[in-house]
């Protein structure tokens, strides 16, 4: 009987493609391995926004009007990036009005409901860690800032005082944070400028009742201490406050907001983004509010700023625009547009900026929405899908169909988001304050011996590429020499095949003609596919086309 040597070649050229492949898929999870940095944990966030227009129970103080206003719009940016969100407040008859969607969730602004969600809290973030995630937090107040009979200071809501006891040792002790963000605007504790009164007046007023300003004095909250004085043992807190002492804050009805407030979410959504690499620090944010505040004469007019960014990482992103859901971009050169806000067709204010000529924002805008985009003289109106991106520059502009209303002699009107804002103004904001700074891409360009220009900013190289591909080089050459040896035997059992006339010798060649096939074509198909991992994993990132 003639010896089926074919067979036993077959078999052995399949064992040796099997420890081949079995040996290159080792290698490469090995460099991959070694190489990959390891993964960063997932971030896991939640948002509490707080808004009380009350005050405490048993003071006595004025009604505030736009607090429940600033709680809606913190809690509808949170929910654009949390996990899950909450909102403590009582919304009057026009918030609901402009945010009907949001009374069915709110809670009232008081201790127990606070405490309530944070035992909550504190069970989620204590399954995040399990799973290795990192839980964030961040917390919004907006409302009065006051001290009780015995001179301790706090954050008023419903039932009491939100005091640095219960803000530390109740609330931030209970909760496995890995960061935790904090905004306070309390500045109506010095004084409160607006359209308010005890009754709840009517939004929509004449222009003369616009220029009406009440004064209301009552007890101020020393921030710093409410803030600072157990800072030691949370250094993964991080504060943006509004402080009040001697000076006054507002709330300005052109905004239909706390003036703070404003500033800090125009900043937030992308006007504060120096160095355009869409990751918004605690630097950039006061830099930015600072420069909108810059021109306002009077010094009582402008928010004493508290800012202290978290003690173990003072570079963490406040927010990563890329983070967050149904959002769209408006980006490009926004000098000429001179000072512009964007409002919403609900008519909310969005955001109020000026940049300067070095700027370049990305903005970060609801999609699929009404957008009006005004300036002094003109106007733009647009609504612009998910992830997609709309040039400033190249908006349509036409002459606005009516005027503001109001008088333009306010303070507020005058002098707010009158400074350009830029990388410029920001590295010497940071430069004058002894900031840590952002990092801008020119920087990293002239540290590596490039050009001095500003690059556009890209995803770092992975250092992966380079093993990756010696290893999917690895890889197909071994598929590809078995290939060709199993196509070799495949050829030959089909000339055997074709030559012969013996029924037994025929059904034997096409045995052979099959077995080798079943290897030649996976063998090949692995060959091409590292082939083209190979190419596209050598080549540096930046020379594939332009």
């Amino acid at each position: 009987m003639r010896r089926r040597f074919p067979d036993r070649a077959q078999r052995r050229i399949t064992a040796s493609f099997a420890a081949s492949f079995g040996a290159s898929l080792g290698l490469l999870l090995l460099l991959v391995g070694r190489d990959v940095p390891q993964a960063h944990a997932r971030s896991v966030s939640y948002g509490i926004a707080i808004g009380n227009n009350a005050p405490a129970a048993g003071q006595v103080a004025p009604v505030l009007r736009y607090a429940d206003d600033d709680a809606a719009r913190f809690y509808q940016l949170f929910r654009r990036f949390t996990e899950t969100s909450f909102l403590l407040s009582v919304l009057d008859p026009d918030t609901q009005r402009r945010y009907p969607e949001l009374a069915s969730v709110s809670k009232a602004p008081s201790r127990a409901n606070l405490l309530q969600i944070v035992t909550e809290l504190g069970q989620r973030m204590s399954q995040d860690r399990a799973r290795g995630d990192e839980p964030v937090l961040y917390l919004s107040y907006s409302g009065h800032g006051l001290r009780d009979g015995a001179e301790a200071a706090g954050l008023a809501l419903l039932d009491g005082l939100l005091t640095q006891e219960i803000l530390y040792e109740h609330i931030l002790s209970r909760l496995p944070l890995s960061y935790g963000h904090l905004f306070i605007d309390a500045c109506h504790a010095g004084a409160v400028v607006g359209l308010r009164g005890p009754g709840g007046e009517p939004r929509t007023s004449s222009p003369a009742k616009e220029l009406e300003a009440v004064r209301a004095p009552v007890s101020s909250l020393d921030l710093r201490a409410l803030t600072e004085g157990r800072r030691a043992r949370f250094p993964m807190i991080g504060i943006l406050a509004a402080s009040t002492d001697g000076h006054e804050s507002h709330e300005w009805s052109r905004l239909q907001s706390g003036v703070f407030s404003h500033e800090v979410l125009s900043g937030l959504l992308g006007a504060a983004d120096a160095n355009r690499d869409l990751k918004l620090e605690y630097s950039e944010v006061h830099a930015f509010v600072a420069a909108a505040n810059h021109a306002l004469p009077d010094p009582q007019a402008a928010p004493q700023l508290l800012v202290s960014p978290p003690p173990i990482n003072q570079r963490v992103p406040l927010l990563v625009l890329r983070a967050l859901r149904d959002t769209a971009f408006l980006t490009g050169p926004a000098a000429p547009l001179g000072r512009f806000y964007i409002e919403l067709a609900n008519g909310q204010r969005y955001l109020d900026a000026r940049f300067s000529a070095d700027a370049s924002p990305t903005l970060a805008v609801p999609a699929h929405t009404q957008l009006f985009i005004r300036t002094v003289e003109q106007e733009a109106e647009l609504s612009v899908p998910a992830e997609a991106t709309v040039r400033l520059d190249a908006l349509a502009l036409h002459p606005r169909s009516s005027s503001s209303r109001g008088s333009v002699e306010l303070a507020f009107e005058r002098a707010l988001f009158v400074e350009p804002y830029g990388p410029a103004y920001y590295r010497g904001f940071t430069d004058s304050q002894g900031l840590p700074s952002v990092v801008f891409a020119d920087s990293l360009a002239s540290a590596a011996g490039s050009p001095g220009h500003a690059a556009t900013p890209s995803l770092p190289t992975r250092t992966y590429r380079r093993p990756l591909a010696i290893s999917l080089l690895v890889l197909g050459s071994t598929a590809g020499a078995a290939a060709v040896a199993a196509g070799g035997i495949a050829l030959k059992a089909r000339t055997d095949f074709d030559a012969t006339f013996y029924q037994r010798e025929a059904f034997a060649a096409r045995d052979r003609y099959t077995q080798s096939s079943a290897v030649f074509w996976p063998c090949l198909s692995i060959a091409a596919l590292s082939a083209l991992g190979t190419g596209l994993a050598w080549t540096p990132r930046g020379k594939m086309g332009n």
